[in-house]
């Protein structure tokens, strides 16, 4: 067993249970990014991971060995943490290196690992520098650096690009991916910004109340997400989810929406999924998966165009539906306006269907 590897990890505190039986491995070279809103337990579970909380429950390994009861600094683990944690009173370069000292290398050593690490993230200007006379994308810099500088068991980011603007996290985002990719080493990212996960990780694990919804593949959970939370979580816009009713089943599963009706086809259409007359279902469809229509008919999604957000190529459509609001991305919408009636049509490759409680049926194709 090597990596990290999380057996049924749960953290109470008191009556309540922040993380609920997470279990999830991480491979020596993979980035997994932990994604979830805000008191998901995301961090908590990379705290835990790290040391700096007990597990109340559970078991965690890294490189093979058990660490569940094991201090911070029996762990040989790397952290960089949301607000930096430098030191104020000493310059980038003793920074990056004071874990070095710490574990005893050679000053031969510490130099040519500044060297290299200060290359890497383009640092060489600033290693004279106090943190006070940083910016913020170089305060991240050497946080990060700080952390990579070592060969730890594993690497762990507690959102690391959260205090920095647009530009500087695309910079940010291309530069910690590029040099995690050479290091070899488990890596887990904890975010909120879904753009970050999709971006950086390997795989994601979704998070909800202290429970991982679903892990895989970034492409996979945007395509094929697991519940009705993640589906509404990942995407941007976030795919549209409106109540239904299944009013047909044959060579095609029918689901009347409102006074429109949508036939779905491929995979669905087999037996074994449990539905029948009557079901109330969850449809999600992407928003730029819509195309326009000229009127109503068989498959067509129509309602009244209540907002046009031009977003440069593209422009998204908020749509007012008897079964709820409905978000279009075209790239086309000459001739619309606002308080108008509009038709829109969703590829069929592109819908998902999700039962009463919540989960998802079947695979669309």
């Amino acid at each position: 067993m090597s990596g990290i590897s999380l057996k049924s990890i749960t953290k109470q505190f008191g009556d309540l249970t922040a993380v609920d039986a997470v279990t999830f491995d991480v491979a020596d070279d993979e980035v997994l990014c932990l994604l979830g809103p805000s008191g998901c337990g995301k961090t908590t579970t990379l705290r835990m991971i790290a040391g700096l909380e007990n597990a109340t429950d559970g078991e965690i390994y890294l490189s093979g060995q058990d660490m569940t009861h094991l201090p911070a600094r029996a762990r040989n683990v790397a952290m960089a943490f949301q607000f930096y944690a430098l030191y104020p009173n000493l310059t980038v370069s003793d920074n990056l290196a004071y874990p070095l000292h710490a574990e005893g290398d050679s000053t031969a050593d510490i130099a040519a690992k500044l060297r290299d690490i200060a290359q890497v993230l383009q640092m060489d200007h600033v290693l004279d520098r106090f943190p006070h006379q940083l910016s913020e994308g170089e305060k991240q810099r050497v946080a990060v650096g700080r952390c990579i500088i070592r060969r730890p068991n594993c690497f762990l980011f507690d959102e690391p690009l959260s205090r920095l603007d647009v530009q500087l996290r695309e910079e940010m985002r291309s530069d910690i991916k590029k040099v995690l990719s050479g290091l070899s080493r488990p890596t887990v990212i904890v975010t909120h910004d879904q753009l970050e996960a999709m971006t950086m990780g390997d795989r994601i694990a979704v998070m909800r109340d202290g429970k991982v919804e679903q892990i895989g593949a970034p492409q996979d959970v945007f395509n094929n997400p697991a519940n009705i939370f993640v589906a509404g979580f990942i995407g941007t816009p976030q795919m549209n989810l409106v109540g239904g009713i299944v009013s047909g089943i044959g060579g095609a599963i029918a689901v009347s929406i409102g006074q429109d009706v949508i036939e779905l086809t491929g995979e669905l259409a087999q037996p074994g999924h449990g539905l029948k007359l009557g079901d109330a279902v969850t449809l999600g469809m992407r928003p730029r998966s819509a195309s326009l229509e000229s009127e109503s008919g068989q498959g067509i999604l129509s309602g009244t165009c209540e907002l046009i957000e031009p977003m440069g190529a593209e422009t998204l459509l908020r749509i007012a539906h008897p079964a709820g609001q409905i978000r279009a991305i075209v790239t086309d919408r000459q001739g619309l306006k606002e308080g108008g009636t509009i038709h829109v049509r969703f590829a069929q490759g592109s819908y998902r269907l999700f039962h009463a409680d919540g989960n998802r049926i079947g695979d669309m194709v």
